[in-house]
């Protein structure tokens, strides 16, 4: 069963050890005005699903790996995540917003880029992240991410591209220019004064 995943509705990714009970690995979680009210950031669950918050079978604690491409699977991170071709590789564009991401995450106010770099380095020995050698702040799963939860990194980059690609669409069908903001309206501002 395929189902069609819209940038209107949030996205669940679930481990490959829970799909024998999912028909699908990424389903619709809730497409009522309800969840338009509700971030739309995708959630990674855990291996554990025995309850609601418990995510990874770690005590109910999201792990960085799961964090990151819980990131790497928001269209609305990807000026500060994005995947790096088709082969698992991802940048932080933004490390210190990512940094900052996963401490708010993990409730530490302090966390910062070099924090995030010496956690991650505790996947270096294992078989689940690499740094890519010569590449400043370009990681790798070198995990098989399609038996892991379902999908590929090249299928996961291409979903995301697709729902923002959605987005950008919908946003021109109806007239929607990027957002505005503070420095855009002063621009504008002092555009008009010039003019009269």
């Amino acid at each position: 069963m395929n189902e069609i995943v819209t940038i209107d509705q949030p996205v669940q990714i679930i481990p490959a050890s829970v799909q024998s009970a999912t028909p699908t690995t990424i389903k619709v979680i809730n497409s009522s005005a309800k969840a338009a009210k509700v971030q739309r950031a995708p959630r990674i669950s855990g291996e554990d699903r025995s309850s609601p918050g418990n995510r990874t079978g770690n005590n109910g604690q999201i792990q960085l790996w799961q964090f990151l491409l819980e990131l790497l699977t928001d269209k609305d991170a990807r000026d500060c995540i994005s995947w790096v071709g088709d082969e698992g590789e991802f940048k932080l564009n933004q490390p210190e917003l990512v940094a900052q991401k996963w401490g708010q995450r993990k409730n530490k106010p302090t966390m910062n880029y070099e924090k995030l770099s010496r956690a991650l380095r505790y996947y270096y020995d294992g078989d689940m992240i690499c740094k890519v050698q010569g590449k400043r702040f370009v990681y790798k799963f070198v995990c098989d991410l399609k038996t892991l939860i379902g999908y590929s990194a090249a299928e996961l980059n291409r979903l995301v591209t697709e729902c923002e690609q959605k987005k950008l669409a919908k946003m021109q069908l109806h007239g929607i220019a990027q957002p505005v903001t503070a420095v855009a309206l002063a621009t504008a501002s002092l555009q008009t004064e010039k003019e009269n």
